[in-house]
Formats: structure tokens, sequence, C-alpha cells
């Protein structure tokens, strides 16, 4: 099992979204080539590049195209998608650059769960 260095993350929701992404990553076999979107510098990323052979997107996912077509078997976008302002721009570009039966892996985080409750109601964010 890999190892969390926690001083890596930046708050405590961030280290629960990553350690959980990955875990359920490496449930899956993700067939290269492989791009992320959004992962940037960080820990999910340092993780992800000891696994597999990345290609890492380091624009703005809601505005600027992505130069491939039809170039990736698995695209990753890991707690990225409720940053953007036009999610459905950056869904349609992961469509574009997917092989034909290729895999989207997105989280997003869950407001519901119940880390996330009881980390607002400690900070009484509420």
């Amino acid at each position: 099992m890999d190892k969390i260095r926690y001083d890596d993350l930046t708050t405590d929701r961030a280290k629960v979204a990553t350690m959980s992404a990955w875990k359920k990553l490496r449930r899956h076999k993700l067939v290269e080539p492989l791009l992320d979107c959004g992962a940037g510098e960080s820990y999910m990323r340092e993780l992800m590049e000891k696994k597999y052979k990345l290609t890492f997107v380091e624009n703005d996912c809601d505005v600027d195209p992505y130069e491939w077509e039809n170039e990736f078997n698995t695209v990753t976008s890991i707690e990225v998608i409720e940053h953007l302002y036009n999610p459905l721009f950056h869904l349609q570009q992961i469509k574009k650059v997917l092989k034909p039966g290729g895999r989207l892996y997105l989280t997003t985080p869950n407001d519901h769960s119940l880390i996330y409750k009881i980390e607002h109601l400690l900070e009484r964010k509420y």
C-alpha cells in the first residue's frame, strides 16, 4: 500500500479525497496511454506517476481545447469538475481525446458524506 504523506496535502478534505480516489483507482486496471486532467502539482499526481506512464493536462480545463483526438484509453479527472465554470466543455474535451471504448474516471466531492458533515460540525460551518 502506498504511504500518504499528509504534509503534501493542503486540507483534511483534500487528504480524504486523494486517499479515497487513489484507493478506488488502484482497483481498476488503468490502460495506458492515460491522460490526467487537473492534477497539477499534487500528491495524487505523484502517486499516479509512480505506477503509470501518464500525460498531464495543465491548462485551463474550462476553455482550452485539448490537442489530441482519440488518443487515450483512460482519462482521469479527480476532484476537478466542481471547480470549473464550464464543466460541459471539460467533458466534451475528454470525450474527444478518449479512444472508442476508453474509460473516464471522474470524482467529485460528496457534500452529503459522513466525513463532510462531521468536518463542518466541528468547524461550525452550518
